[in-house]
């Protein structure tokens, strides 16, 4: 009975074993020309692999050179197949860890039959104060922090993630801020190298939800109106940030997707030249100085991976923060104001009076950004050294564009210049109730201008929206 049964185990296990013998080198031979698959998801491809070798190869001649192509073919095919399926296991193994440690705001899959946009910057490109019913008023800002603290703070971690779908899926539950408070894109608050915890991760990393419409932002419209999803745009911008920020959120915006996303929009504008010290500065200064900085920032990007279809990093140009402070349009411009004055309620101001700050808590207000925001419409030299700063900074940027196009730029990762957001007309309506940043219809304006610079680059390269 014993010889019958080994008899039987020889006649069909042993053949078993073999034949699995052979699909695991198979594998192991197949993962090597998929860079995405590990030899055990190669596993479930070996007989497709297999089947596309001897369709390819017939009963013709099998020389070396037809072999080899035919292998390089079928791996090619089976690279095809596979790629939707395990790109999509990846990132949900990829961003459910990310979420764990609260580095996402929102828990979604890109479509990857689409390209990813990645947006990096200060508050120009996280939209800030877009949002028409956002009013400068103490009291609300504050009721806003606290809300997000409490609220969507703590509903950080794993629960977040049941929450933002919840979100989506019945937001008149929430109402209108909470429609808000969990945009439909997701953003990338910090690295493992740069992390945050409790109130300072509240306060820096999502305090500026209170002020952020990012879905109004110029640069999120623009991926929008490329055709993509929602899904697949990316914030690592953050309000308040000068250029010396931006390795940082490229290392974000590479975090989710394990490689930088195929477009990457990076908009800096007003924080470099915010202090009071840039008066000494003269327009070389300013430029080399800034220049260096920038550089040494897109240098960063070379220790990250370029997305497989090629990243295409484009810098816009600083917006013109000059004609902000100049613009009879924009100091005409009448809003409500109620800045901590909750007794005596609000009243209409100008912008020309938030510039010459003549009401209580203005001077508090303009404070954010001292050599813009408090320089009177009539000080004509300080308008002209802000023209000064701002020409140096745009100079700076397009230099910075260059040399690294010039140094690293290839099929994989390039770098454009962006100008044509200077061409950008401003009346008094594309500014917000700050009368500082574009408001909603302004970002639309911007999108405009630079959405043509965009889709001539792309359509000459593998990124097709």
């Amino acid at each position: 009975m014993n010889v019958l049964k080994a008899t039987i185990l020889a006649v069909t296990i042993l053949p078993l074993a073999s034949l699995a013998q052979n699909k695991r080198a198979s594998a192991s031979f197949l993962s090597q020309r998929v860079p995405f698959l590990s030899s055990f998801h190669a596993l479930q491809y070996v007989d497709r692999y297999e089947q596309l070798t001897e369709t390819c190869l017939g009963q013709s001649e099998r020389s070396r050179q037809r072999v080899g192509r035919c292998l390089e073919q079928a791996a090619e095919q089976v690279a095809e197949i596979a790629k939707g399926e395990n790109f999509r296991l990846y990132l949900i193994h990829r961003l459910s860890r990310l979420a764990d440690k609260e580095h996402l705001s929102l828990f979604q899959l890109p479509d990857n039959s689409k390209p990813t946009l990645g947006i990096a910057g200060d508050s120009l490109a996280t939209g800030a104060n877009a949002d028409l019913r956002l009013t400068p008023h103490l009291w609300k800002l504050a009721g806003h922090g606290l809300f997000d603290f409490l609220f969507v703070h703590a509903g950080a971690s794993q629960r977040l993630m049941p929450v933002a779908k919840d979100l989506l899926r019945a937001p008149e539950t929430y109402g209108e801020r909470g429609r808000r408070h969990l945009p439909p894109l997701t953003r990338v608050f910090d690295t493992p190298s740069d992390q945050k915890s409790g109130f300072e991760r509240a306060m820096e990393n999502r305090g500026s939800s209170w002020v952020d419409c990012e879905e109004c932002s110029f640069a999120y419209l623009v991926g929008r109106r490329m055709g993509l999803p929602a899904e697949n745009i990316f914030m690592g911008a953050q309000i308040g940030k000068r250029v010396s920020s931006l390795g940082q959120q490229l290392e974000r915006l590479a975090l989710p997707l394990g490689h930088l996303p195929d477009i990457v929009i990076v908009s800096y504008t007003g924080n470099d030249m915010c202090n009071m010290s840039n008066m000494k500065e003269t327009l070389e200064s300013k430029r080399t100085a800034y220049g260096k900085e920038m550089t040494s920032q897109l240098e960063k990007i070379r220790k990250l991976k370029p997305s497989p279809r090629g990243t295409q990093v484009f810098v816009v140009a600083a917006a013109d923060v000059g004609y902000l402070v100049a613009s009879e349009g924009i100091l005409n411009r009448k809003v409500e104001y109620n800045y901590g004055t909750p007794v005596l309620g609000s009243r209409e101001l100008t912008c020309r009076d938030f510039r010459r700050e003549s009401a209580p808590g203005l001077k508090d207000l303009n404070g954010m950004c001292n050599l813009i925001l408090r320089t009177a419409p009539d000080n004509s030299a300080r308008i002209a050294k802000i023209r000064e700063l701002h020409s140096a900074i745009v100079l700076a940027q397009k230099d910075a564009t260059s040399w690294a196009q010039a140094q690293w730029g290839d099929p994989s990762l390039s770098f454009h210049f962006v100008e044509s957001i200077l061409e950008t007309p401003f009346g008094g309506d594309d500014i917000s109730n700050d009368c500082f940043h574009p408001s909603a219809r302004g970002h639309e304006k911007i999108a405009e201008h630079v959405l043509p610079d965009i889709l001539s680059v792309l359509k000459n390269s593998k990124t097709t929206p």
